[in-house]
């Protein structure tokens, strides 16, 4: 069945290679209401997929800031005020995991499972082989056969179920809003690691929202970050690689979201190269790479940057050196 499968994938490739998703000029408000998004342009597939490797955008962001509109934009659930959502080729498939999973109670596990292979509207791609790897995969085929209510699997079964199904018509576009919400860690980080697997083995195009940091640092490609500068204001994205962003974030609240561990904020000084911060003091010597930015300074030592700004710093002592190292930028712009 894997060789079947694999000669499938090989036969699909043709497609997979030309999916492009495209948000550009987008503006969207609910009702009469503040606009969210206002000329709105991400890249959410910004490379060729190449065999063996999917493309997984993570958008982060606040809650409020937009994150699930744009996942409702892109399934056509909401329609924008203007702008276009360019989705190539037009008729590629789409699967949707919600932040619960939708799941039948009627229905017996198996049946919940192969539900794709019971629509009219769906049957058609429903793909016999395709759902039997993937079940394998998941480690779900001791739990199809149970008479157990679904109601009563665990929250970690009751994903892996929903990702089964949405991996039974072959999608070439996976969005999931924030699909871990609720499973504890272990199963959080087996069901990422499937997930992973698949937009890999399956080139597939995956927008995945979430809070947490953590998952974006086992799934993304490219990190695309959610900022509201003001209550009412129109959402400003933030993207790149999440080695870039973490490198030099463009933003304190971007570079808190990508922490490992809390950010604090402690006021500083500078004066005569030097900084003072919470009751140290560091001189530049020729191992620190220096660029004034307005009022700011950028400092870059080891190989993690913090925050720093006119009205205070942000800042993480690294647990191993003890050293602290810094960021900065100038108002609302990056360094």
């Amino acid at each position: 069945s894997w060789l079947l499968l694999r000669r499938r994938c090989a036969a699909r490739w043709n497609l997979i290679m030309s999916v492009s998703l495209l948000v550009h000029s987008l503006a969207f408000s609910y009702g009469s209401g503040a606009l969210l998004f206002r000329d709105l342009t991400l890249n959410l597939a910004p490379r060729t997929p190449t065999p063996g490797r999917g493309f997984v955008t993570v958008v982060m962001g606040p809650s409020g800031c937009g994150k699930s509109t744009l996942l409702r934009l892109l399934l056509g659930e909401l329609r924008p005020a203007r702008g276009q959502i360019r989705l190539r080729p037009a008729d590629a498939r789409i699967s949707y995991l919600s932040q619960d999973p939708v799941l039948f109670e009627h229905l017996s596990i198996r049946e919940n499972a192969r539900y794709f292979s019971r629509l009219k509207e769906t049957r058609a791609f429903f793909d016999e082989v395709a759902f039997e790897r993937a079940c394998g995969r998941l480690s779900l085929g001791h739990l199809l056969p149970r008479a157990t209510p679904v109601a009563r699997l665990s929250g970690g079964e009751k994903q892996r179920l929903a990702l089964l199904r949405a991996l039974s018509t072959q999608p070439s576009l996976l969005l999931l809003d924030e699909a871990c919400r609720g499973i504890d860690v272990p199963a959080r980080q087996e069901f990422l690691q499937y997930l992973r697997s698949f937009a890999d083995e399956l080139g597939l195009v995956v927008i995945y929202v979430t809070h947490q940091q953590a998952e974006a640092r086992l799934l993304a490609d490219q990190v695309v970050y959610f900022h509201r500068a003001a209550h009412g204001a129109a959402v400003t994205p933030m993207g790149g690689t999440l080695e870039a962003l973490t490198a030099a974030p463009p933003h304190e609240a971007l570079a808190a979201a990508l922490a490992e561990e809390p950010v604090n904020r402690l006021p500083f000084e500078w004066a005569d190269d030097r900084l003072t911060l919470g009751g140290r003091s560091w001189a530049f010597g020729h191992n620190t790479t220096i660029e004034r930015a307005g009022r700011g300074t950028i400092f870059f030592r080891a190989s993690q940057v913090k925050w720093l700004n006119e009205e205070g710093v942000s800042c993480r002592k690294m647990a191993q050196s003890g050293a602290y190292s810094l960021a900065s930028m100038e108002g609302q712009g990056g360094v």
